[in-house]
């Protein structure tokens, strides 16, 4: 998330904390209410907005009853999908992250850009992608920083500006992999559902989020994807036809054919380089042979 679109808000230090899905597991927001949920018995001004989606049923079932049972439901509140991200963090002050990985880092970044102080969860890498002033253990840690830690927006702002100009292409590339994931689960939990649901509609899910990131990188981006597209068609032509005979795993003699030019092509001419391809199938029409020499002996 490109900081310098979004529009500065000046705020300062209060006690409404936001939190953004989709929500799954991987996004963890049973730790997030725990940490919510002690933050509140020592400060019961305390206020948690959860938006986005729930993309598994058990997560918001399991987020509902937790609600419940910890008696919250005046002070914890499930706004569902945020079609206005601007006036939905108007009044927030905090944005909480307790991920297990880089999947909310965009909402991060969108936070920070907006003046909020985020409060992010120590998944692995995390000092790579935030500074420490931003990163929290326990629940402990999250406690201590609302209640007796700095805020400063226009640094929050700031910190997203510098990160961003360091790490603009990495972070967005990160970001929009991450999203394209989160579409393919939710593409293949409605395929499940649905078992009429064409599979085409997963590629143009993915596509679409493609054609959407190389707007906004380097030209390089288009060798990127070309490559990435090729390795893909590759992967297609290959699992399209079996290599292995499945009543006796011996190789097909398509292969046994390519095995047998390569290995020819490298006596006759060793001093051609041998291709990828060829190498390839050298490699296992040999440990085909070892093993039918180690079946023999046996």
């Amino acid at each position: 998330m490109n900081p310098h679109q979004i529009a500065f808000q000046t705020r300062k230090k209060g006690k409404r904390i936001a939190a953004l899905g989709p929500w799954d597991a991987r996004q963890n927001p049973m730790f997030a209410l725990m940490c919510f949920q002690k933050l509140h018995y020592l400060d019961p001004d305390a206020r948690l907005y959860i938006g986005g989606a729930f993309i598994d049923q058990a997560v918001e079932h399991y987020i509902r009853h937790l609600i419940e049972t910890l008696e919250l439901d005046n002070v914890v509140f499930l706004d569902g999908p945020i079609s206005d991200m601007k006036k939905w963090l108007r009044d927030k002050h905090y944005l909480l992250s307790t991920a297990i990985d880089d999947a909310a880092m965009g909402n991060v970044w969108l936070a920070m850009g907006y003046g909020l102080r985020p409060l992010v969860h120590r998944f692995p890498g995390v000092e790579r992608r935030l500074d420490e002033a931003y990163v929290f253990t326990l629940a402990e840690d999250f406690c201590r920083i609302i209640l007796h830690g700095p805020y400063d927006a226009a640094a929050h702002r700031s910190c997203a500006e510098r990160v961003y100009q360091e790490h603009g292409l990495e972070h967005s590339v990160m970001d929009q992999i991450f999203r394209a994931e989160q579409e393919l689960h939710v593409a293949g939990r409605q395929r499940m559902a649905a078992s009429s649901l064409p599979l085409e509609s997963t590629y143009k899910s993915s596509v679409s989020v493609i054609d959407k990131a190389k707007t906004a990188y380097y030209p390089s981006i288009d060798q990127i994807a070309g490559a990435a597209l090729a390795a893909t068609q590759s992967c297609r032509d290959l699992s399209s036809e079996p290599l292995i005979d499945e009543e006796d795993m011996s190789l097909k003699p398509i292969v046994q054919n390519a095995s047998a030019a390569a290995e020819d092509s490298a006596v006759s001419s060793p001093d051609k380089g041998l291709s990828v391809e060829q190498l390839t199938e050298i490699r296992r029409n040999t440990m085909h042979r070892r093993r039918k020499n180690q079946t023999s002996q046996v």
